[in-house]
């Protein structure tokens, strides 16, 4: 049968096909302005040749494609359209269900919902112009936009859930194969206002624009790639931390593959944050964080530390014989390629303690020990270090290395019982105020735990100036006492080996920081609580998120 189509549409049109394995598929046509073309079916295919229309109203459409790919709408207006399209009725038999091609000059929509395998995108309201679809004849299903706007989107992949109030693409093509095998390029991809939660990190951003994006999903995995991208106002927020980006952009693209991330080059602005540090109620941590903290801490990048630390130590503390002693020790260190004058650090100390407390090179051991003056046979080790060969040499010119002081070790004494008191007691011990002017040289490597860090390179400092200012106090029988330090830091220079991220591991062939300024790091007693600050002029290249 064969009739013009003007005359089908007068009084709408509402078509069910079934789809093997799901609820059928379904059009409501509600009316039809300015159609020309003819309206053919037999006993097994539906015809729309040549099909004309200035508007074409679908108050509901439900479409599905391959095996897990779906399309609703509800209304739906295309304008400017045309359609060839042959419809399959009965069972297939080989046969394809839709085979032909659909064309619109503008689309709109109030409510629109795509599913491709287990993604699924919604939008309450749908704009667009250049719209094409062609499907069957033995070639994958493809649609083509010039244009297409949604607002109020919701989008859910796995346990990702994002909400964007309005994305719009251009130049956008979608290839749907066998199975749910999903390719899709689009020219300009700008989104605004997007919120997503990703396990227990709050995600929200104020744009985003990302040019020639590509999206391949097939059995592998999923792929994502994208040519350049740039995002303003990045909110990140957890339970611990918050940290806000200013502008992010990477101008040689991203690329995402089967849960896999690679930024070639990434330049972040200006960016924030405020971490909470662990509190001294905190719960037993992890196993793995305890091992973690329990592994050697290699301190060879201290060699490549100099400046000068000037510190305060404010003490009062309780003694046999003397009772209590109050005193402060103006610590004045200059540090020359992570080393210092013993000698000089011992002058530091107040005139009682300079005159019984002594660094003495004995052997293959520099020594810390107790010599009350005209005392004989006084003489106690207190602590000791155990040297090298030109640690020995080093130390005949009261010299000392940083790494070293850090392998403090206690000599063998007589097992005190439990129950007898030592008379010493610290009152007070406060390190106010502290100044420190650090500058580190390259190659520095720092290495803790699941963190491979070098610092610098052989042309470049780690970092050209750290200067540290504040105070720390210690009472340990009253309240925590407020202390904080103020950091700056310039020049950062890195290369990023190694930071373990939960199953993954991140990664940067190289890390550079113009700034990190403001920052404090908030104390109760001798325990960091929160750190907050700015940095300004992130660059990273070959940046990378991957599985270990």
């Amino acid at each position: 049968m064969r009739l013009a189509i003007d005359r089908l549409l007068s009084d709408g049109l509402r078509l069910e096909l079934p789809h093997e394995g799901s609820p059928p598929n379904r059009l409501e046509l509600e009316r039809g302005l300015g159609v020309r073309g003819v309206y053919a079916h037999d006993a097994e295919t539906i015809m729309l040749e040549g099909l004309v229309a200035d508007e074409l109203d679908a108050a509901t459409v439900v479409w599905r494609f391959g095996e897990a790919s779906r399309i609703e709408a509800a209304p739906l207006v295309l304008g400017g359209a045309e359609i060839d399209l042959r419809i399959a009725r009965g069972p297939l038999r080989g046969r394809h269900r839709l085979a032909g091609s659909i064309g619109a000059r503008d689309v709109q929509g109030k409510a629109i919902a795509v599913t491709i395998g287990t993604t699924a995108i919604v939008g309450v309201g749908l704009e667009g112009s250049g719209v094409s679809f062609r499907t069957g004849h033995g070639e994958p299903t493809e649609v083509k936009l010039g244009r297409l706007a949604l607002v109020g989107v919701a989008i859910a992949a796995g346990d990702v859930r994002v909400e964007i109030e309005s994305l719009e693409c251009r130049g956008g093509a979608l290839r749907l194969g066998e199975g749910n095998d999903v390719q899709g390029a689009i020219a300009t991809l700008e989104l605004k206002g997007g919120r997503a939660k990703i396990g227990e990190v709050e995600i929200a951003f104020a744009s985003a624009t990302a040019q020639d994006v590509r999206l391949v999903r097939s059995a592998q995995g999923i792929e994502i790639a994208a040519g350049v991208l740039e995002i303003r106002g990045i909110d990140l927020q957890s339970a611990a931390a918050k940290l806000r980006i200013v502008r992010a952009q990477a101008s040689q693209g991203v690329r995402f593959v089967r849960g896999e991330l690679s930024v070639p080059d990434l330049s972040v602005d200006e960016a924030s944050f405020d971490v909470a540090l662990a509190k001294p109620d905190a719960e037993e941590a992890p196993t793995s964080a305890r091992v973690a903290r329990s592994q050697p801490f290699d301190l060879m990048f201290l060699d490549q530390l100099s400046g000068r630390v000037n510190v305060d130590l404010n003490v009062d503390v309780r003694i046999p014989v003397i009772k209590r002693r109050v005193a402060v020790h103006r610590f004045r260190v200059p540090i020359d390629k992570g080393t210092i004058d013993f000698h000089e650090l011992e002058r530091d100390l107040s005139f009682l303690e300079d005159a019984i407390l002594d660094f003495k090179l004995k052997g293959d051991r520099l020594v810390f020990e107790k010599d009350i003056p005209l005392i004989p046979f006084d003489e106690e080790t207190i602590v000791y270090w155990q040297l090298e060969d030109d640690e020995i040499r080093m130390a005949q010119k009261n010299l000392v290395r940083l790494r070293r002081l850090a392998a403090v070790k206690q000599p063998d004494r007589p097992k005190k019982k439990s129950d007898e008191p030592s008379g010493f007691e610290i009152v007070k011990l406060d390190l106010e105020p502290i100044e420190a002017v650090l500058r580190l040289d390259g190659p520095a490597r720092i290495a803790y735990g699941g963190v491979a860090l070098t610092l610098g390179d052989a042309a470049r400092p780690g970092f050209g100036e750290l200067r540290v200012a504040g105070a720390v106090r210690h009472r340990p029988k009253q309240p925590a006492q407020p202390g904080e330090l103020r950091i700056d830091l310039r020049e950062l220079v890195a290369a990023c080996e190694r930071i373990a991220v939960g199953t993954r591991v991140l990664a940067a062939e190289s890390l550079e920081l113009a700034a990190l300024v403001d920052t404090h790091v908030v104390f109760e007693g001798v325990r960091p609580t929160v750190t907050r600050g700015s940095i300004r002029g992130l660059q990273t290249r070959g940046l990378s998120l991957a599985y270990t």
